[in-house]
């Protein structure tokens, strides 16, 4: 038995060659056995015990040309693995001279390079040759060889080569194993080898072999001690060489462009490399570092932006703080925000805000700088600015990160002069918006105190009325602010808009319903187009020539309110002349209120699909328009949950949501203005139900004390239009059934009184006379307290008030609207006036002269300046004192100075200066031509022209006249122009099935108090 630390020998002696010449082999089969057998037993013998002499003759013969190049590979693959065999059993020397070991390993790399082929019969022998070589450090051999750079190059190039995708991992490691060796056993790193090192950065690479460069930055991290003088002299050759071409070709004044390009493209790709270098293995560039620090400086701008942005995102680099290790050039960069070159101070503001998302630590350095970006002189830095901010994912660092300066500055540049910082500013606002709504929705008090505030920076941008503004704002509303394309339940729909709701200003407020009309006038104006286009105006008696010009006239109108005026003219224009039934229909529909959002969204889909394929170079430009008439915020599904939502709390509970309420009740106006103002005898019942909901919801929240103050004189204004809605369902149901129950019980205040003496050309008598029992029997007397004017008393001042807001108001016809306006004032005397309270009433109108319109915003004659008002209340003032003269002459009344003291609403008025009453007091108001007319009907005239305006021939001022049939007439839509509205007392097919299926009771008894 063979002791362990007797010397082992190769007992077998191979015959490999046919001869002693040994320029043959033996045949092919027989020296596969030979070779077999001879690799069995030289992986057997061990380094610390075989006798080497035993080798030698094999070590010798495994080098014979026959063998090392035979024409088959397996033979080949056998000899290496022999020759690797016989280079473990005799380190750390060779058995070869230098050229023999070149030789050996020049084999030796052209095995491995077959690796790659994971399914040839002898990758085991070659898998076999990469672990000896890797495990017994035999690359150290060829390392050490004088002038072996190119035997060493073409190792890496093989080997990196040769890793991929999906092999097992053993052989990536050894591979990283031999190429870290072959760096680290070396004094120095040939050139080549460095290049093909970063060729694996580069991102074509990147893409083809993406092991090859996990491999590249592997080994760059195990040996960036070594390596980082080396790249370090690469980067400098590469830069300085590009540096100085560049600098030449600006002295040449232009000559040579094309190498100027060339240059600046090798400076690209190696400050690419750079960045790529960073990522994998930052240690090699602690030389590099310095030198880009050198090139913020240099005159080259082209240099400066690059070094910026490259700086910029190793700044940004998570898990390797480089700002703190290299604070020298952190402060250079920083310092590049004040840089000449916009080019740079763009680079800067982009990366500076990329630091609050990957950095957040550093957001003190950053703030006030970033801010500075936003006011900057280049309009392209602002942009920079507001896009990149947009850009962030607002984590909880992020948010904390970003202070309240940066959103209030950002805020600032939805008002830039130029219109791209705007529309940038605008969707990053919107954008930051959308990402914090969960922490919103949860009621996360920093979020709120922090972002909240966003969408009130967004709609006052309403007031600047920039049709560029106000088309980006409609596109973001239903987009980032609301969202409601990710919200599928209807009630989350309604808590989403109330949410937003609750965080807005008031004059914020004002801004978002000033959207709403400017929707709704968009829509009026796009229906006429679209009746036009459907040929409707030629219909209606129009040439074909007068319906072009009227056309055309819509076309600029419409086109006026969106950006890219005459780009939108142009596209109408094609839009109209293509006369496609589906695309007018699918246009008509999402504006439509009687469509859900769904279906809003479904409509716009479908018509802008058709409009795509058949004129897709409108599509883009008409886009806008779409959006704006589109009902995707104030929808008709929305309603019933807002008036659930302003009814279902009371008492303290309201009063800690007075935010929410306010924004409900806000929205049923917007409803109220928007379905009742417009008098559309195209109405469809659903649209008049939700009418009389949205008005009924109004009197829920006045009817809780909590929630009355927060209605305003101009809310209760917008209730008078539907008193006199066209349909009869309406107002009677409204009138008789819910304002006059809460009125009787003292449940609503006494300042909606007024709407019931708007009643005097209402078509059916018994509601008139219902009106007049309810006023002479039950609200004469109520009275605050005993001997102080009555309720309906004290009324009329809000009544002259109400009066002078009316739409029927036409200053330009001024006694057609005295006779109109008269007979108001007529049914309030007849119902309020008597011997005993004429004085007090008459001073009352004549207390108006002393106060002026206090100016409020009024939804429905807001584009009437408040001086106008202030005139047509002392017209009424005049003639309510000359009526009431007229009637107290007529019943033998005196007419005494009221001892009393009397003082108006403050929410309706503000008193004169002393200045101001001498003025008002000494000019008449009243037209004297209809003072003229009046007194002419006197006596018998006088009877005449009563009879003439009498309800029942009421065609002279537009009132319907009442059939005496049991089937009531149909009024006709009328214009404001000194015109009461028609009241029908007829109902269109279906109305009162749509009545009856009120889920909130809408229709109830009088005596029903809710």
């Amino acid at each position: 038995m063979t002791n362990e630390d007797e010397p082992q020998e190769l007992s077998f002696r191979p015959k490999l060659f046919a001869g002693a010449s040994q320029k043959k082999t033996v045949p092919t089969s027989e020296l596969y056995k030979q070779l077999k057998k001879l690799s069995k037993e030289l992986n057997g013998l061990q380094q610390e015990t075989v006798d080497t002499q035993s080798l030698d003759a094999v070590t010798k013969q495994l080098l014979v040309p026959a063998l090392l190049k035979h024409s088959e590979q397996g033979v080949v693959a056998y000899v290496t693995c022999c020759i690797a065999d016989v280079l473990r059993l005799y380190a750390p020397e060779a058995p070869y001279n230098d050229e023999e070991v070149r030789m050996v390993f020049s084999v030796f790399i052209d095995q491995l390079q077959l690796l790659s082929d994971a399914n040839n019969q002898f990758f085991a022998l070659r898998e076999y040759l990469l672990t000896s070589l890797a495990t017994v450090r035999t690359p150290a051999l060829i390392a050490l060889l004088p002038g072996a750079e190119d035997i060493i190059s073409r190792f890496f190039t093989v080997l990196f080569g040769v890793v991929a995708p999906g092999q097992p991992h053993n052989i990536y490691l050894q591979v990283l194993d031999i190429l870290r060796q072959l760096i680290e056993e070396r004094k120095s790193v040939p050139q080549d080898v460095v290049d093909v090192i970063l060729l694996q950065f580069t991102k074509r690479r990147q893409q083809d072999n993406p092991v090859a460069h996990q491999l590249a930055g592997d080994l760059a991290t195990g040996t960036s001690d070594i390596l980082q003088r080396y790249i370090y002299q690469y980067f400098n050759d590469v830069i300085v060489n590009a540096a100085q071409q560049r600098s030449e070709q600006h002295r040449m004044e232009g000559e040579g462009e094309d190498t100027a390009n060339i240059s600046l493209d090798d400076l690209r790709s190696a400050h690419y490399l750079i960045l790529e270098l960073n990522k994998a293995a930052p240690g090699t560039l602690l030389n590099v570092i310095p030198q880009l620090e050198e090139e913020l400086r240099v005159e080259d701008v082209d240099i400066r932006v690059l070094s910026t942005g490259v700086l910029g995102e190793m700044f940004a680099e998570k898990g390797f703080m480089l700002a703190k290790r290299y604070e020298s050039t952190w402060k250079t960069w920083m310092g590049r925000r004040a840089d000449a070159s916009s080019l740079v101070r763009i680079q800067w503001v982009e990366h500076a805000v990329s630091l609050y998302q990957h950095q957040p630590q550093l957001s003190r350095e950053l703030g006030e700088h970033v801010v500075e970006k936003l006011k900057d002189v280049d309009e392209r830095v602002r942009q920079a600015a507001c896009h990149s901010l947009g850009l962030l994912e607002l984590s909880v660092p992020v948010q904390n990160a970003i202070g309240h300066d940066v959103i209030e500055a950002l805020g600032e540049r939805c008002k830039d002069r130029k219109a791209v910082v705007r529309s940038e500013a605008i969707i990053a606002l919107a954008t930051l918006y959308s990402q914090v709504l969960g922490a919103l929705e949860k009621g996360d008090t920093t979020t709120r105190q922090r972002w909240g505030g966003i969408p009130s920076k967004i709609f006052v941008l309403r007031y600047i009325n920039d049709p560029d503004i106000d088309s980006k704002v409609e596109s973001i509303l239903t987009g980032a602010i609301l969202n409601f394309a990710k919200i599928k339940d209807d009630r989350a729909k309604c808590l989403r808009l109330l949410l937003v709701f609750d965080s807005l200003t008031t004059k914020a407020r004002n801004g978002f319903f000033s959207y709403m009309r400017r929707q709704q006038e968009v829509i009026r104006l796009t229906d006429v187009f679209l009746r036009l286009c459907e040929g409707q105006g030629e219909s209606d008696g129009g040439t074909e020539d007068g319906t072009e010009q009227r056309l055309r006239q819509l076309i600029i109108k419409i086109s006026a309110r969106f950006p890219e005026k005459i780009k939108m003219e142009n596209a109408l224009s094609q839009l109209a002349s293509l006369r496609d039934v589906e695309i007018c229909k699918g246009l008509r529909a999402t504006m439509d209120p009687k469509n859900d959002i769904k279906a809003v969204r479904k409509w716009q889909k479908s018509s802008l699909k058709r409009l795509s394929s058949l004129a897709p170079n409108l599509l883009d430009t008409t886009a806008p328009l779409w959006k704006c008439v589109g009902l995707t915020t104030i929808n008709r599904v929305l309603v019933p949950f807002l008036i659930e939502h302003a009814s279902a709390t009371s008492g303290a509970a309201a009063t800690q949501v007075e935010p929410q309420f306010h924004n409900a009740a806000d929205t049923l106006l917007t409803y109220i203005a928007d379905v009742g103002g417009g008098r559309d005898r195209s109405r469809t019942a659903v649209d008049q139900h939700l009418l009389l909901v949205a008005a009924s919801g109004m009197l829920k929240i006045a009817a809780r004390p909590q929630l009355d103050r927060l209605l305003s004189s101009a809310d209760v204004q917008s209730l008078a239009m539907v008193v006199q809605d066209p349909c009869y369902e309406v107002r009677s149901t409204f009138l008789q059934k819910k304002l006059i129950p809460l009125l009787v019980s003292r449940r609503i205040h006494a300042r909606f009184i007024p709407l019931l003496f708007l009643v005097e050309f209402e078509v059916e008598e018994s509601v008139r006379k219902n009106v007049v029992h309810v006023v002479e029997q039950r609200l004469a007397q109520l009275r605050p307290t005993p001997g102080s004017p009555s309720a309906v008393e004290d009324s009329l001042c809000r009544f002259l008030h109400m009066l002078a807001h009316h739409p029927d108001w036409d200053d330009a016809q001024p006694v057609a609207t005295l006779d109109l306006f008269a007979r108001y004032l007529e049914f309030y005397i007849s119902c309020v006036c008597v011997a005993q309270n004429v004085s007090l009433l008459f001073c009352y109108a004549g207390e108006l002269k002393a106060y002026r319109n206090r100016a409020v915003p009024d939804g429905v004659n807001h584009n009437i300046g408040n001086d106008i008002f202030t005139t047509r209340l002392y017209v009424l003032s005049e003639l309510a004192q000359y009526l009431l003269r007229e009637k107290s002459m007529s019943a033998n009344w005196p007419v005494n100075v009221y001892p009393g003291k009397l003082s108006l609403p403050e929410d309706l008025f503000e008193p004169l200066s002393d200045l101001e009453k001498s003025e008002v007091s000494r000019k008449p108001f009243l037209d004297p031509e209809f003072v003229t007319q009046r007194a002419k009907s006197s006596g018998g005239s006088r009877q005449s022209v009563a009879t003439k305006r009498s309800r029942s021939k009421a065609k002279t001022v537009g009132v319907a006249n009442p059939a005496k049939s049991a089937k009531r007439p149909k009024a006709k839509h009328q214009s404001n122009k000194g015109k009461i509205r028609e009241m029908d007392s007829s109902n269109d097919e279906g109305d009162s099935d749509a009545m009856d299926q009120d889920e909130d009771d809408v229709v109830m008894s009088s005596g029903d108090e809710d």
